[in-house]
């Protein structure tokens, strides 16, 4: 079974690193169970190293994986892959209140190759349930148990309750046990009292899980979702809790003048809900407002503490598409508080046509169940909804894909920060150096590094390093103040807050004022390499084959999706770049350089003549990595502007008229290759909206010719600049495809201004590429070069989105978070008319 075997993997792996640990529950049907959730005991100066190793495995055997921090002892790893889950809670701790029963694990014995105590054992499975006021967890005591409990329970309590303790476990008293649990908590409380030891700290834990929100008509399927989705997050998390529609902190507001539930009432046998709208709308407004303020701090964030998820059957934007029932004149007021209240980190449409739903629940008009639906799909174009599930298959499977979108937020949360820098380092460990006469380190760490053992000499290269909260990293040298100026350019901003920020960086590094306030790493290396020997750092690697030795480089580690691909911007001592490094450290990365390389030596014998391109300085592997060196040309002026400029639009035009082709749209290679990637798509949600988009234009278009041709691959303003004489300079080539739609080069570029510069919601991106939006001209100007019509431009802008859509949802299982925008673009409705060319 692949969850023993992954758990038994990582124990072996702790086994041969030394870990010292113990699992305090989950073994108790091992080795013919072993249960999805283990609870482990570690030694508090290794839970670091063993959380590096379990999550090391979990991706290399393709699960997606989260780091939480539970509570101020406690990291859970949870692990998705499918319908596959499993999470282990690593704790350094077992304690109630202010007393610690087990802090550190005695490796008494062994099940298996799973290290356990049996003392952390009891205190995980029966103690500490007791002192909660719960049952035990069979079995309450074992033989081997018994005796460590009469020895290490008196510690904490008295001789006689701890053999009235015993007593009542062996007799299997659930009364008796009741009453000691009281008396044991009076002890410890008397001396948590008395001799105050452990910080506050320890009683509180941090926000882990996700509030979310089914919402639609009735009829959509909202209910029996719920409650098919309450057995699946059974298996990894502490239950699932239900809400309907507002937390209930407060009653209903008839209720406190006497009167009857006026949101509903009977008639010939159906249950209709309220159609007309009441008086004193700002009043009823401001009451539920309390009740979802109150209910959120009071009722749902205990509950997302406990990693309970807590699901609710429609939310406060049910006042926005059905204010009548709700005793509201209008939807304007609920618009307006809904900015200000708690807001669910997942709100999930259940859609369906208006006539199903009406056969289903005939109480609503037919009218008003379409209404609400394009007020739900309006609401979808904003963004203020999260996905839209179609619910036309079984309801498992629907619940299959709400619990898929959930899991997907869960894992997408960012993991602790001193996991998360551990984690980064072990990276660039492994793809810049050779991880054993050189590694990243921090800097107090390098330090003592740096101190070496006798006569062993050392160097060092030191970096100050920017770290954002989207995983991603930059190391600038601090070989010397021009040198940390410059190497900050190679963090591409384009929003003017992040743009002024750089600039007064920059500034900073430049007089050598922001250096002291940077974390630093530091690259050490033990000794200076022969001139025979392979050098252990890229760096030095490069210096020898490029013959310059006064080389340092800047590093962007790039984003954390899937594999890593860092760049390197080589500068010399003086601060000016003199080239680009892409680096290619595994299968994937090595096709991606050798793709961009190929394109680029085709332009060296074919000189482009509308835009220019990267000269190669060196090709060639260090250690099994690829690495393709281009000079930097210095003579550019900055990137072109957000709107496409006419000299990006010629070069595209160029690059249209490169390998170009026809094909029936069903039976090009490029049809083909998103067809392909479809059984790839893990996420149950993904692999639908991907499917249900293909079938939908290959119905339309299938047996239309579509021309095909060279395309750039992220044709964006930071990857081009414009150079002196006004050609645009392309490059970062690696996603260049010989044969792709017409036009994908255009709308990647619109599609990337649009939304990561200009943070553009569903509907906006629509209304731009549409008649009459601002990036329309464009469009119809590079398709009229190409003979095509504006009826082209819906269904090819669809099959662009397609296949960005199906690439990104290859990813890991937390791959959904990057591609939402795409999805709602896609959704069965939201998109009709653009793929008849309707716009």
């Amino acid at each position: 079974m692949d969850q023993a075997r992954i758990l038994e993997s990582i124990a072996e792996a702790w086994n041969r690193a030394g870990i010292r640990y113990a699992v305090t529950d989950g073994l108790e049907a091992y080795p013919a169970l072993i249960g999805r959730r283990l609870h482990i005991l570690l030694d508090d100066a290794q839970r670091l190293s063993a959380l590096r190793l379990a999550e090391r495995l979990f991706r290399s055997d393709d699960f997606g994986v989260a780091v939480i921090s539970t509570t101020s002892v406690t990291r859970s790893i949870f692990a998705v892959r499918g319908e596959l889950a499993v999470r282990l809670d690593l704790t350094t701790s077992l304690g109630w209140g202010s007393a610690e029963f087990a802090h550190d694990p005695a490796d008494a014995s062994r099940i298996g190759p799973f290290h356990v105590d049996p003392w952390a054992s009891f205190a995980h499975r029966a103690l500490l349930r007791i002192l909660n006021a719960a049952p035990p967890l069979p079995p309450w005591v074992t033989e081997t148990e018994r005796p460590l409990v009469a020895s290490k329970a008196r510690t904490f309590f008295d001789a006689e309750s701890v053999e009235i303790l015993l007593s009542a476990l062996e007799s299997m008293d659930p009364e008796r046990l009741r009453r000691i649990g009281g008396r044991l908590r009076r002890q410890l409380i008397l001396q948590a009292l008395l001799r105050p030891r452990r910080s506050l700290s320890r009683l509180f834990r941090r926000l882990a899980w996700t509030l979310g929100s089914l919402v639609g008509p009735d009829g959509a399927g909202k209910s029996t979702a719920s409650r098919d989705l309450r057995l699946l997050m059974s298996d990894i998390f502490d239950g699932c809790e239900l809400r309907i529609w507002r937390p209930g902190i407060l009653p209903r507001l008839g209720s406190l003048f006497g009167r009857p539930d006026m949101t509903v009432h009977r008639e010939g046998g159906l249950i209709l809900p309220r159609r007309k709208g009441g008086r004193l709308g700002c009043i009823r407004l401001a009451y539920y407002g309390l009740d979802f303020v109150c209910g959120h701090f009071l009722k749902d964030l205990p509950s997302l503490r406990k990693l309970r998820p807590v699901l609710y059957d429609r939310c406060a934007l049910d006042m926005v598409a059905d204010p009548a029932r709700y005793g509201l004149p209008s939807d304007k007021g609920a618009r307006w508080l809904c900015r200000f209240l708690p807001k669910p980190d997942l709100i999930i449409l259940l859609h369906e046509e208006a006539g199903r739903i009406h056969d289903r629940k005939p109480e609503l008009p037919l009218e008003d169940i379409g209404r609400q639906l394009r007020t739900w799909l309006e609401m979808a174009g904003d963004e203020k909804l999260s996905a839209v599930i179609t619910t036309d298959a079984p309801s498992g499977e629907t619940a299959k894909q709400i619990r898929a979108l959930i899991t997907c937020k869960f894992l997408s949360r960012r993991m602790p920060p001193d996991l998360a820098r551990r984690h980064l380092m072990d990276e660039l460990n492994g793809i810049l150096t050779d991880d054993e006469r050189a590694v990243f380190v921090p800097d107090a760490a390098g330090r003592r590094d740096l101190a070496g053992e006798a006569g062993t000499p050392q160097t060092a290269r030191r970096y100050a390093r920017l770290e954002f909260a989207d995983g991603r990293g930059f190391f600038v040298p601090l070989d010397s103040n021009r040198c940390a100026a410059a190497g900050l350019s190679l963090y591409e901003v384009q929003r003017w807050p992040a743009r002024l920020a750089k600039l007064l960086l920059g500034a900073g590094l430049r007089l050598g004022l922001a250096q002291p306030f940077l974390r630093k790493t530091i690259v050490s290396r033990r000794g200076q390499p022969r001139a025979d020997e392979e050098a252990a750092f890229v760096l030095d690697h490069l210096a020898r084959v490029l013959g310059r030795t006064d080389l340092t480089m800047a590093i962007s580690a790039g984003l954390p999706v899937g594999a890593r691909k860092p760049t390197l911007r080589l500068l010399d001592l003086q601060g000016k770049t003199l080239a680009h490094v892409r680096i290619g450290w595994d299968e994937r990365t090595r096709a991606l350089v050798d793709g961009e390389a190929e394109i680029l030596r085709m332009f060296s014998q074919h000189p482009p003549s509308s835009f220019e391109v990267p000269e190669i300085w060196h090709l060639g592997y260090w250690r099994g990595r690829k690495l393709c060196v281009q000079k930097t040309r210095e003579e550019t002026r900055g990137s072109p502007p957000s709107v496409l400029p006419e000299s990006l639009l010629s070069a595209v035009k160029e690059l249209a008229s490169i390998h170009r082709c026809q094909h029936l749209l069903r039976e090009s290679p490029f049809w083909t290759q998103i067809r392909s990637r479809l059984d790839r798509i893990s996420n149950p949600y993904l692999r639908t909206t991907a499917a249900r988009a293909l079938r939908r234009l290959e119905k339309t278009h299938g047996q239309a010719r579509f021309p095909f041709h060279l395309r750039h691959g992220d044709l964006t303003p930071w990857n081009s600049k414009i150079t002196q004489g006004g050609r645009p300079l392309l490059y970062d080539w690696e996603f260049s495809s010989a044969e792709s739609p017409c036009g994908w080069d255009i709308f990647h570029y619109i599609f990337q201004v649009l939304r990561l510069v200009e943070r553009r919601t569903p509907s906006e991106i629509r209304r731009a590429v549409s008649n009459g939006g601002k990036m329309r001209r464009p469009i119809e100007d590079f398709m009229g070069s190409q003979g095509l019509g504006e009826d082209h431009i819906g269904p090819l802008f669809q099959l662009y989105l397609i296949d960005r859509f199906s690439a990104e949802a290859m990813s890991a299982e937390d791959g959904w978070p990057r591609c939402g925008c795409l999805a709602l673009l896609l959704s069965d409705t939201y998109f009709s008319g653009m793929a008849t060319g309707g716009d």
